[in-house]
């Protein structure tokens, strides 16, 4: 009896790690340096706890207005990284990067980031196979640091509508 059991959870196993390879999930998290970026994004500032529910109310939102054709953009979540930030919250700026001659939505602010250049990680694996954020802020922060860049105060993510995602640091 005790042998069907571990054939059963071998089994269950294989087929786990066959589903979580099928979604991407082994795949490595390439670094490059890319060239001058600039992004305008239009969105919503966010400070507060990581699980408050307005993070997720301006994502939804701002997704919302690109997949209904109100503004022509890709999502966007800016993450800042002050010192002064407690455990557990978050310093978010949401919303949707746009062209030059987009106008800004009612309720949304306009910022604009750019850099000389910029590390860019490109994560292609399905969203459940995704590396946790601060994995990849790591491997960002440790290509900026091994360039000789300031250490990273912010992290551009980009969403594709393929579900690919971007995250970008600038070089300052």
């Amino acid at each position: 009896m005790a042998k069907k059991v571990y054939i059963g959870v071998f089994i269950a196993g294989l087929l786990i790690v066959g589903v979580y390879s099928l979604l991407g999930g082994f795949k490595t998290v390439p670094v490059e340096e890319v060239g001058a970026t600039e992004f305008r994004v239009v969105g919503q500032y966010f400070i507060g706890e990581y699980d408050d529910k307005s993070v997720a109310k301006y994502f939804v939102q701002a997704r919302e207005m690109i997949v209904k054709g109100e503004v022509d953009g890709q999502l966007c979540v800016v993450t800042y990284q002050p010192d002064s930030l407690l455990e557990d919250f978050v310093s978010q700026f949401i919303g949707i990067v746009v062209g030059p001659d987009v106008a800004v939505p009612t309720d949304f602010e306009e910022r604009s980031f750019s850099g000389p250049k910029a590390a860019l990680a490109t994560l292609d694996m399905h969203p459940i196979a995704l590396p946790n954020p601060q994995e990849i802020q790591g491997k960002l922060v440790a290509y900026a640091a091994a360039q000789g860049w300031p250490e990273p105060q912010s992290f551009i993510e980009i969403y594709k509508p393929d579900n690919s995602m971007q995250v970008y640091v600038l070089a300052e």
